[in-house]
């Protein structure tokens, strides 16, 4: 039974607009957000990420909850993303200054790696084919997920390995975008979700089931998609049980809608 896992990917200042009206900054990014949701599931989550110099109230604010020993610190400010959405939290535009996340490649081959499963967020600018290939190699259990505005770039960097995934994450969006550049058949366990649309979860190519998920009312639906990736991942490694981990993700990416970011999971008034 897992009970620690890794997690690769960008932590970031976000700012988010509904309706071209800013609502919001705050700490964000898909590393940071799998890694809470990953602790709010009772696991230990470590890290593998690279900030900047403007982060130290979030160090300080994470580490109750996870291993920052593996996040670098170096000069320069932290990767920044501008997220637009309409009311309805439908995505409509992203822009990006990745800053010191451009070294994050070069952190993670510095690092001794252990037997564990890793997740890799497969987002710009990480070369996240070279990070596989590394976990190929050594053996090493894996999981990726994607966000729409990099996955037809870094599905050509992972298209090799992505039948090594133990499973694998994407949204409607990004699935239809790539769909025809890849061969699920190949895929393990594709866990495909939709907003308040049905979850999708293929076997080999094989849709074996679908879940309702009801729309609900929210305060930022941003890092939803990543709670949901955190929650099933650390259920199913722990259980195998792909109703219960998702029945168990669709409550907790819920739970995060009345927060900015995924800091709702941990506010006890949204139970």
């Amino acid at each position: 039974m897992w009970n620690e896992i890794y997690i690769v990917g960008n932590v970031s200042q976000d700012t988010v607009y509904y309706e071209g009206i800013l609502r919001h900054k705050f700490w964000g990014g898909g590393g940071l957000n799998v890694a809470l949701s990953a602790a709010y599931n009772g696991f230990t989550p470590h890290l593998v990420s690279v900030v900047g110099s403007d982060s130290n109230n979030l160090l300080k604010s994470i580490q109750p909850y996870l291993d920052i020993s593996n996040i670098k610190i170096i000069d320069g400010n932290s990767c920044c993303f501008e997220i637009f959405y309409s009311s309805s939290g439908e995505l409509i535009d992203l822009s990006s200054k990745f800053g010191v996340a451009n070294s994050l490649e070069n952190h993670f081959n510095s690092l001794n790696l252990i037997p564990s499963h890793y997740h890799i967020c497969c987002r710009s600018p990480l070369e996240s084919g070279k990070i596989i290939e590394k976990l190929v190699k050594n053996n090493l259990q894996f999981s990726l997920d994607f966000i729409s505005s990099s996955i037809s770039d870094q599905i050509r960097k992972t298209r090799d390995w992505l039948s090594d995934a133990f499973c694998v994450f994407m949204n409607s969006r990004e699935y239809n975008i790539v769909m025809n550049e890849i061969d699920t058949n190949v895929i393990s366990l594709l866990v495909v979700t939709s907003g308040s649309k049905p979850i999708r979860i293929f076997k080999k190519g094989n849709c074996i089931l679908e879940f309702p998920c009801s729309e609900e009312n929210f305060l930022d639906v941003t890092g939803a998609g990543d709670v949901f990736c955190g929650s099933f991942l650390c259920n199913y490694l722990s259980n195998s049980n792909i109703i219960s981990s998702t029945e168990k993700a669709i409550r907790d990416s819920k739970k995060s809608l009345g927060e900015f970011g995924v800091w709702g999971l941990f506010n006890e008034s949204n139970n």
